[in-house]
């Protein structure tokens, strides 16, 4: 069995603990875009499904009117 109580703990050397705390804030930053660009996407959808719909309704009360004259 092992025994724990002489095993020696050695601080973290500071160029690892730099690459963590770099990648904690780079894995923010990408979680934000990540939820910038869902956004971005969702709305396009939004704003093409309005279009599309609005140019189907005026085609349709074109087709709906009498001649005029």
């Amino acid at each position: 069995m092992i025994d724990f109580t002489k095993i020696q703990t050695t601080p973290v050397p500071p160029p690892i603990k730099t690459l963590q705390n770099t990648n904690v804030q780079l894995t923010k930053e990408n979680k934000m875009m990540r939820n910038i660009m869902l956004i971005t996407v969702g709305m396009g959808i939004i704003l093409y499904g309005y279009y599309h719909f609005k140019k189907q309704k005026n085609e349709s009360n074109k087709k709906n009117q009498p001649p005029r004259g």
